[in-house]
């Protein structure tokens, strides 16, 4: 278990003693995220077409790269990658584990 108050001075020390609220029976503490946001990005950049396509590509360079490869290689999340691979109904896995191969029907 954490020792009681260790975290007080790290969150002080951070983002100020104005993040914290004392309320009748409970301390409120608001830590603000920061945070740029890309404005040139759109939605078909990232859920898209544009995806699907690099997916499709990565899969025909390389038949038995791993979905957790193809999120490191694309700065998306493992669940992102699988569920545009659902999608694609033109990709199989043929195999289980390590020992299948990703197949592209057309």
């Amino acid at each position: 278990m954490e020792q009681t108050g260790y975290g007080i001075p790290l969150v002080t020390k951070r983002y100020g003693k104005t993040v914290f609220e004392f309320l009748d029976f409970f301390l409120r503490v608001t830590i603000p995220f920061e945070f740029e946001i890309e404005n040139n990005v759109t939605q078909d950049d990232t859920q898209g077409a544009s995806i699907d396509n690099w997916i499709e590509e990565q899969i025909r360079k390389n038949p038995k790269i791993t979905t957790e490869e193809l999120a490191k290689l694309s700065g998306k999340t493992v669940i992102t990658i699988k569920r545009h691979i659902t999608k694609l109904s033109h990709i199989k896995y043929d195999g289980s584990g390590y020992s299948g191969h990703w197949e592209i029907i057309k």
